[in-house]
């Protein structure tokens, strides 16, 4: 039988974790700590009808916590996502080149859907409220914007070539949109 005991830092025990009873249809959730989970089994598991983006796995309770019956733990698929950290915002453009024109700026606390990274890992491809576009991943080391997820779960995607003007020459960082009132960072290629 497969089944999971809580790994990771002290912290994670302390993490709440939505469950509902395995064995009384339609019980409200109950939020526990993930440390009172005693057994996972990753084989048994149910769509949550709700949510497509969620699923069920079965887990035991330790035996002190609620008589360590089974129930179903409320497992959120989370797409990876970057956080705005610096008040300028980020520049976004519409290829992953320093050189393409330019897409809608990010502002700071604004959450964006990673959906891709480049080959070379230099680009990430992003999805915002305010389109898609491509940021460089010398964001992150210099602290302008947080990875939140796992990158290893963003796949590798090849962006799309840098746009030409009619006489067959690129126009280095040209805005799409003149609704960019507001200043951006600087994106630094990591290579």
């Amino acid at each position: 039988m497969d089944y999971w005991v809580l790994q990771g830092t002290p912290e994670s025990a302390l993490d709440l974790v939505t469950v509902t009873s395995y064995d009384v249809p339609n019980a409200p959730p109950i939020e526990i700590y993930q440390g009172m989970i005693q057994r996972r089994y990753d084989n048994i598991t149910k769509p949550n009808p709700l949510d497509a983006g969620s699923h069920y796995v079965l887990v035991y309770l330790a035996p002190d916590v609620l008589a360590g019956r089974r129930f179903w733990w409320l497992i959120e698929d989370v797409q990876p996502q970057f956080e705005v950290l610096i008040d300028v915002g980020i520049r976004v453009y519409s290829t992953a080149d320093p050189d393409a024109p330019l897409r809608s700026p990010v502002p700071k606390g604004e959450l964006v859907v990673v959906t891709g990274v480049s080959p070379d890992k230099n680009w990430y491809k992003i999805r915002s409220r305010r389109g898609e576009g491509w940021i460089s991943a010398g964001l992150i080391e210099s602290d302008a914007v947080r990875f939140l997820g796992d990158p290893n779960d963003v796949p590798t995607i090849i962006p799309p070539p840098l746009p030409a003007t009619p006489d067959g020459s690129t126009t280095p960082g040209t805005p799409e949109s003149e609704a960019t009132a507001e200043p951006t960072a600087e994106p630094s290629p990591s290579g």
